[in-house]
């Protein structure tokens, strides 16, 4: 039986070995596909956290109530009676929402290096990060719905 750990390394190693193949920029000149692949494990890791918390715990953010919107702060907007993105939870209605919107916003930067797209499944009983090629697109097996059987999954460490 192979330990948690020797699992977390083969992920990434496959990972790493699909990303090499599928090189078609550099997302800085020392990066490496196992660098890349470690850097999407930690964020899948992260993301994963985060849906267990936001399943378990009441992260509503306090200010703007979880609607994600709140009104200008000192009214000196054109149109004042227009909502603003909140700025504590990037207006996603929860406290980890910036948290979440920076992981994935750098998921999808390391992606587009490789020309892949990023799916993001929410529900912590499975990986939270797959890597869809851009070649799939509607009709051929690229919409959401065939992200698992499509995707490249990015499972979370330990």
């Amino acid at each position: 039986m192979t330990s948690r750990a020797q699992q977390d390394r083969e992920s990434i190693a496959r990972v790493a070995v699909i990303l090499a193949r599928r090189r078609v920029t550099s997302t800085s000149l020392d990066r490496s596909p196992a660098d890349d692949s470690l850097e999407l494990h930690r964020i899948a890791t992260r993301l994963h956290r985060a849906d267990e918390r936001n399943c378990n715990e009441d992260l509503t953010c306090p200010a703007c109530g979880g609607d994600g919107f709140t009104k200008p702060p000192d009214g000196t907007s054109a149109l004042p009676d227009q909502p603003w993105e909140c700025r504590k939870c990037a207006g996603r209605g929860r406290t980890t929402g910036r948290a979440e919107a920076r992981n994935e916003a750098r998921a999808r930067e390391i992606a587009n290096a490789y020309n892949l797209r990023v799916y993001f499944q929410g529900d912590p009983r499975g990986c939270p990060l797959y890597l869809i090629p851009n070649e799939r697109e509607a009709g051929q097996g690229g919409d959401a719905c065939n992200y698992s059987i499509t995707g490249i999954a990015v499972c979370h460490l330990g």
